[in-house]
């Protein structure tokens, strides 16, 4: 469920912010987000989120950067004794869209559940340490920095792993590639946008979503903003800044206040993620 929340993050529309003064400056009105384009000739499918979907090939040349997503590379034993993902790997990229970096999410098309998205590239590890020449599989939509950005990110990267916020619950390092030989990948989206989530507490457990952005070392003010308030979703329209609005679990029969206002700003581009109890009260109504 965490990993939903922060894959959603990750593709979340960016909604222009609100020019009346209270918005954060990182989302902003330039980022993007957009679908790699498939040629007719592949598929006759266009949207990249429906089954079917062909992905023009691209090359991404020696020297650019792969960060894994899946646990074969992503993976930490927690406190219990249990292996645990490591959601730094959706902080970074995040952080990386908010220093301008640009990134490719790479799915294989026509892939069938748990087969790689990456087979048998050719890289060598440049973190948490280096590594000798080798060949890797990812799986899960790896991310791919093209090696024109490839130095900053590297830079930015390696700070990210070295400098972690005081209320981070987490504070191991990622995992990142840099290939040695072009390589062909299918990317599904071009992301280049600045996320920004709106954490409702509507339902009373907005404490859930903050604790996935403290998994994944992402910061209060900067990357996301609490709405304490039941209150809080009711008020949320085109004007607000967030590209995603999250909400845990919501039951209060008198939900239709904020169903309205989840219509209103996915009607405006913006991106909803309800989870448990809520999902179907928010249909009702």
């Amino acid at each position: 469920m965490s990993s939903c929340v922060l894959g959603a993050l990750m593709l979340a529309s960016l909604i222009p912010p609100s020019l009346a003064g209270t918005c954060p400056t990182n989302p902003d009105t330039a980022s993007t987000s957009t679908a790699s384009s498939s040629s007719s000739s592949l598929s006759s499918v266009t949207d990249p989120d429906l089954v079917g979907f062909i992905a023009a090939p691209q090359v991404l040349p020696a020297g650019s950067l792969l960060i894994p997503m899946d646990q074969n590379y992503q993976v930490y034993t927690g406190s219990n004794g249990y292996s645990r993902f490591n959601f730094n790997c959706y902080g970074h990229v995040v952080k990386l869209f908010h220093a301008n970096i640009p990134c490719k999410w790479i799915i294989a098309s026509l892939k069938l559940q748990d087969q790689p998205d990456i087979v048998n590239a050719p890289v060598k590890q440049v973190l948490p340490t280096t590594g000798a020449a080798t060949t890797v599989t990812l799986y899960s939509g790896p991310i791919a920095v093209h090696q024109q950005y490839a130095s900053a990110a590297l830079t930015l990267l390696t700070q990210y792993n070295s400098a972690f916020p005081s209320d981070s619950l987490n504070t191991v390092q990622v995992t990142v590639f840099q290939t040695t030989a072009n390589i062909t990948v299918s990317v599904r989206h071009e992301l280049t946008n600045k996320p920004y989530v709106g954490i409702s507490n509507a339902g009373g457990n907005g404490n859930i979503a903050i604790g996935y952005m403290q998994y994944a070392s992402l910061s209060e003010v900067t990357h996301y903003s609490f709405l304490g308030t039941a209150t809080a979703l009711a008020s949320i329209d085109t004007t607000t800044c967030y590209t995603l609005i999250v909400e845990m679990h919501l039951d209060n029969p008198g939900t239709n206040i904020y169903a309205q206002a989840a219509a209103s700003f996915l009607q405006s581009g913006g991106n909803v993620m309800v989870e448990c109890a809520g999902t179907l009260l928010i249909q009702i109504h």
